[in-house]
């Protein structure tokens, strides 16, 4: 297989580009000779005549217009490999992490980003505890998880929960109450099964899903009984007071944690995440 070196391409395209051996060695900063001899070496690799050359100017035969076509789709591609690469190296990874339900709204809220920066974001979602952990390995850059104890955040926001019945087709006086829950190892979920059976109540898994909007909505629309953030609460939903009395649910934390506070962009996507779910600065930052 014959290998011909990039170097000759660029003389070739600058002598025919030219029309002259003279100006393309002062475009391209070589001797005349050194020319002639490029373009010698690239004719004997493909074992024809390029060029014609004449004391008035340089033609092209129909072969030279064929290799020139193709000299110029090699280089151009040599061209953008280089940029491309140099591109990539400089490229930063920013690895973020959040719940099932709450991914769509944290991928709207820093897309921008894509435009702005040279950044590469590798998103995550997850059950909250999992992204925690997986956090404090040093495996994310940024999470926004749910916890029952807020740790070292960076920025959060209280979460009350409410006890949750459809008021147009309420479920909670059933002889067998239904249950809207979240996947088994998701928040809440324990909370529900457990209060269940210590108040006596006869209960059964009626939807599942690790969708935020689908539990709110199958909830509201009489699929069963569930516990969610207050704000969750639409006006399709009604309060079910006496589990709020007898199952009272501690409050949880919507809780974003930074892992390089001193890293601007990340430091600008949590501003970014915090505007959107109105968190506010945690106080040992």
């Amino acid at each position: 297989m014959k290998f011909i070196p990039p170097q000759l391409f660029l003389t070739y395209i600058a002598v025919c580009e030219t029309g002259s051996f003279t100006r393309a060695a002062e475009r391209i900063h070589n001797s005349q000779s050194a020319i002639s001899q490029q373009i010698n070496r690239l004719e004997s690799i493909l074992g024809s005549t390029l060029l014609i050359r004449t004391p008035q100017k340089v033609t092209l035969t129909e072969q030279g217009e064929f290799v020139l076509r193709y000299a110029h789709k090699i280089i151009d591609l040599n061209t953008s490999m280089v940029d491309n690469f140099h591109e990539k190296s400089e490229q930063s990874i920013i690895k973020i992490g959040v719940p099932d339900d709450l991914s769509v709204d944290v991928t709207k809220a820093i897309v921008q980003f894509q435009y702005n920066y040279n950044i590469l974001i590798e998103f995550t979602s997850g059950l909250s505890n999992s992204l925690y952990q997986a956090y404090q390995a040093g495996q994310y850059d940024l999470i926004l998880v749910k916890q029952p104890i807020l740790g070292n955040a960076y920025a959060y926001r209280r979460e009350p929960l409410l006890w949750l019945d459809s008021a147009a087709h309420p479920t909670f006086n059933n002889k067998m109450v239904p249950l809207v829950l979240f996947p088994t190892g998701a928040l809440y979920r324990e909370h529900i099964l457990n209060s269940m059976d210590q108040l006596g109540y006869c209960s059964k898994i009626n939807y599942c899903s690790s969708n935020l909007s689908a539990i709110i909505t199958a909830s509201s629309i009489g699929f069963g009984i569930t516990l969610l953030p207050e704000t969750c609460k639409t006006a399709e939903h009604s309060i079910i007071n006496e589990l709020q009395t007898y199952a009272p649910p501690n409050d949880f934390y919507l809780a974003l944690y930074v892992n390089n506070t001193h890293d601007m962009i990340v430091t600008k996507i949590a501003d970014e995440i915090i505007n959107t779910f109105n968190l506010k600065h945690h106080k040992t930052y």
